[in-house]
């Protein structure tokens, strides 16, 4: 089964995404499902809406005894754009999209988070931490690819 954000599947079936003729073949086989976010899919599992890569993007938060991970998806491709939230090309939204990172990197700082981004290269997952007016990635010991 798949799970997508109602805005994203919608804008799927308008063609308004790039390479959308690719996902057609998982809506035709009927294994998608729709929500709408934020969606609390368990006690210690959300998906929060970050429009600004595509506006049906979400963020998967995992909240368990204390501690915080985040699956950022596409709203943060490269850990460089920890140091620089302004750089991306790929951005539907440009002008919201590096706010939306902003805000996540703040609140990844603030709340000791681990993000973790499926296309970064290895390792795939660290901190957040300060460093000057932007933000680094600190590698998570053991989140190699």
């Amino acid at each position: 089964r798949h799970l997508w954000s109602r805005t994203e599947i919608e804008r799927v079936r308008d063609g308004g995404l790039p390479d959308a003729e690719s996902l057609q073949p998982l809506l035709d086989a009927g294994v998608v499902d729709t929500l709408d976010t934020p969606c609390q899919l368990t006690p210690h599992v959300t998906l929060r809406p970050s429009p600004g890569h595509t506006p049906g993007n979400v963020d998967i938060w995992i909240d368990c005894d204390g501690e915080s991970a985040v699956v950022v998806g596409d709203q943060i491709l490269n850990p460089l754009q920890c140091a620089d939230p302004d750089w991306s090309g790929l951005d539907m939204d440009p002008a919201a999209a590096p706010g939306l990172r902003r805000a996540l990197l703040e609140e990844c700082e603030a709340r000791g988070t681990l993000l973790i981004g499926p296309h970064f290269g290895s390792p795939g997952a660290g901190r957040v931490r300060r460093e000057g007016a932007t933000w680094r990635l600190d590698a998570e010991p053991g989140s190699g690819c």
